[in-house]
C-alpha cells in the first residue's frame, strides 16, 4: 500500500508542475510542445460571458451579468462583450428600446449572439422613429434571435444595416410586424453591403401594409459591384407591397439557397424574387 501511494504521488509531482508552474499544459500532437493554461479556459473555449438588457428597470451603470442586474441598452451590453469568445447578451421579455440614429445599434463585435426571450408582442422590441435609424450590423459572426423590428415612421432608408465587415450574420425567428399606421415601412427591410458574404435570414415574418406605401425590398443585395457569396434566405413569411422585390440584385450572388419561403407582392407588376442584369 505505501510503495502504490508513493508512486501515485510521484506520479502527480510530475505532472502539477506543468499545469501550474508558468500555467503550461504539456500537449500531444502539434507544434507546440507546451501551450498556457489559458488557451483551455471556459472563456477561449467558446463559452463566454452572459448579458442581459431590460429596459423597464434595466440600468447602463450596472455590471449586466445577471437578469438582476441588467442593463439598460443593447448596444451597452455589445460594449462589454469580448471579441469572439461566444458572448451572449439575452434581452429580457417586453424590452422596449427606441433607436437613436444611424447607429442607434451597432453590434461591432465579433462573434456575439443576441437572444430576445419572450413570445409574440412581448418579444424586445427595437422601434424606429426617424428616417435614419439603424441597427447596425458590424463585426463577424453575429447572431440576433427572436427579436422585433418595428416601422414607426415613414421611409426609414434601413432596417438592418449589415456592414462590409459583417461575414456570417445570421437573422433567426425574427419578426417585422405589420405598421399601427399605413404608411410607416422601411424601404430596405435588410441592406447588405458590399463585401458582406454568407449571409442567412431564416424563419423571420414580415408585412409591410398591403394598403399602405410600398418598400422596396425586404432584402436588397445589390449594392457595389458584387453580391453576397452564399447568401441563405430560408422559410421566411414574406407579405407586403414592394416597388421593386421583396428580395433583389442586380449583382452575382454566387451560391444563393433560397427556399421554403412564402412572398406575396401585392404590388401590381412587381416581383418577389428579382436577380436582374448580373444576378445570378
Amino acid at each position: 500500500m505505501f510503495k502504490k501511494a508513493f508512486f501515485i504521488l510521484m506520479a502527480l509531482s510530475l505532472i502539477v508542475p506543468f499545469v501550474y508552474a508558468g500555467e503550461r499544459v504539456v500537449t500531444v500532437g502539434g507544434n507546440q510542445a507546451t501551450r498556457p493554461l489559458t488557451d483551455f479556459t471556459l472563456a477561449t473555449s467558446g463559452v463566454g460571458d452572459a448579458y442581459y438588457v431590460y429596459s423597464a428597470d434595466g440600468d447602463d451603470g450596472r455590471a449586466g451579468k445577471s437578469a438582476s442586474t441588467a442593463l439598460a441598452t443593447l448596444d451597452t451590453a455589445i460594449g462589454k462583450c469580448t471579441a469572439n469568445q461566444g458572448d451572449i447578451i439575452y434581452v429580457l421579455a417586453g424590452h422596449a428600446e427606441a433607436l437613436d440614429g444611424a447607429d442607434g445599434v451597432d453590434v461591432d463585435v465579433a462573434g456575439v449572439t443576441i437572444v430576445g426571450l419572450g413570445y409574440g408582442e412581448d418579444m424586445p422590441e427595437f422601434t424606429y422613429d426617424a428616417t435614419a435609424d439603424e441597427f447596425v450590423i458590424g463585426a463577424a459572426n453575429v447572431t440576433v434571435i427572436g427579436v422585433r423590428f418595428v416601422a414607426g415612421v415613414s421611409d426609414i432608408v434601413m432596417g438592418i444595416s449589415v456592414e462590409a465587415a459583417g461575414d456570417n450574420f445570421t437573422l433567426t425567428d425574427c419578426v417585422f410586424p405589420k405598421p399601427t399606421t399605413d404608411s410607416f415601412e422601411f424601404l430596405d427591410a435588410i441592406d447588405i453591403a458590399d463585401g458582406a458574404n454568407f449571409i442567412t435570414v431564416e424563419n423571420c415574418i414580415y408585412y409591410n401594409d398591403e394598403g399602405g406605401a410600398a418598400a422596396n425590398h425586404f432584402i436588397e443585395a445589390g449594392n457595389g459591384t458584387a453580391g453576397p457569396e452564399g447568401l441563405r434566405v430560408i422559410g421566411n413569411y414574406l407579405k407586403g407591397n414592394f416597388a421593386v422585390s421583396a428580395i433583389w440584385s442586380d449583382e452575382p450572388c454566387d451560391e444563393a439557397f433560397i427556399a421554403g419561403n412564402t412572398i406575396i407582392n401585392h404590388t401590381s407588376g412587381q416581383h418577389c424574387i428579382e436577380l436582374t442584369d448580373s444576378g445570378t
